[in-house]
């Protein structure tokens, strides 16, 4: 059986964001060998979580991950130097934050 075909007479899927992603090696063999035997790759913002999902993988965003959300008014206590973040759009508060956090002002985020 294909990895997306009904199930019971339904499709299972999931998604999530995308900005910023780690996949297991065994999560990259199974995109590989979909993408091979299809000829495509659908959009991954629901293709790697219902890959994960229809071969008993876990999903899960790890800490360092889980600032990147898209639309948030950051404050200086949000940020970690160990983080990734959603890009700033204001360069001057983008400057202010990555100076306070190199002259280790950290906050609690991440």
């Amino acid at each position: 059986m294909a990895p997306l075909e009904a199930r019971g007479g339904e499709v299972r899927a999931a998604m999530g964001p995308f900005h910023g992603l780690r996949l297991s090696s065994r999560l990259l063999g199974i995109i590989h060998e979909y993408v091979s035997r299809n000829g495509t790759l659908l959009f991954i913002e629901f293709m790697f979580n219902t890959l994960a999902l229809h071969h008993g993988l876990d999903v899960s965003t790890p800490r360092e991950l889980s600032g990147i959300v898209h639309r948030r008014e950051w404050k200086l206590e949000d940020l970690s130097v160990d983080g990734l973040y959603h890009p700033i759009k204001n360069l001057s508060e983008q400057v202010r934050f990555r100076s306070a956090l190199r002259e280790g002002q950290r906050g609690g985020g991440g």
